[in-house]
């Protein structure tokens, strides 16, 4: 995903490993971040990379949300911040699906779903359900990823770019919770969607970009998922896909 259509924009990140009880996280020659942590130094600079890539853009809505595909049909999973949008993602790709995103997606008009192809950031809340996918780093590299797994897809699935909307899952974590799925209207799909949509200001800008992610969304099936175990909760948006497909 790029940050606009004419995007010149660049910028070096890196960071300084903690000597003496003190680290940071610089962007080109400025530090943005301070810390004695290494594991906290590696989530600002994800955080970092992240706010730079995100940016708004012309003519589309950018979303949080993780994206999987199958050939070019793609099921858009918004949410907020600890939902288990990220694991959930991963059990997706485990099943063979391809990945898009597990942050942000800019939306068009008519459908076409553009990725951002980070690493996946997976907390240790996911860790037991995801085991497999602990990165296999040398012992002194251990204590950068003690608060958060970053995992590269191209390790294990396909890596796509876009494809076009067809299934519009809002999921959530809610322990000890069976599956519970609510189909949503298409007024309810928008009204969520909007609510993960990033900057979307009360302007004549703001109000195009509703009106596309109104046009993105026609027709498109759209539930929200309430979930406590990853496996049925892949099993449910599996058996959602199959379904989108015969209809």
């Amino acid at each position: 995903m790029r940050s606009s259509d004419a995007d010149d924009r660049s910028a070096c990140f890196s960071v300084l490993t903690p000597d003496h009880g003190r680290g940071g996280v610089w962007r080109d020659d400025i530090e943005i971040a301070v810390s004695a942590d290494p594991g906290t130094l590696v989530a600002q600079l994800f955080w970092a990379v992240n706010r730079h890539v995100i940016q708004p853009v012309q003519d589309r809505v950018l979303l949080h949300a993780g994206a999987v595909a199958r050939g070019d049909a793609v099921v858009l999973l918004p949410a907020a911040m600890e939902s288990g949008k990220t694991t959930l993602v991963a059990g997706l790709l485990d099943t063979g699906l391809a990945y898009l995103t597990d942050e942000a997606v800019a939306l068009s008009a008519d459908g076409l779903v553009q990725g951002y192809r980070k690493p996946l950031s997976l907390d240790p809340g996911s860790w037991p359900v995801l085991p497999h996918h602990e990165p296999e780093l040398p012992q002194r590299l251990k204590h950068y990823h003690r608060d958060q797994w970053q995992v590269l897809a191209t390790g294990f699935t396909d890596v796509v770019a876009e494809g076009y909307l067809r299934l519009l899952v809002f999921p959530e974590y809610v322990a000890d919770q069976p599956v519970r799925l609510e189909p949503l209207s298409g007024a309810d799909a928008l009204r969520h969607a909007s609510s993960c949509a990033f900057a979307v200001e009360e302007t004549s800008s703001g109000i195009r970009e509703l009106r596309g992610l109104k046009n993105a969304l026609t027709d498109v099936p759209a539930f929200r998922l309430s979930f406590g175990r990853l496996d049925e909760a892949v099993a449910t948006v599996r058996r959602l896909m199959a379904a989108a497909d015969d209809a």
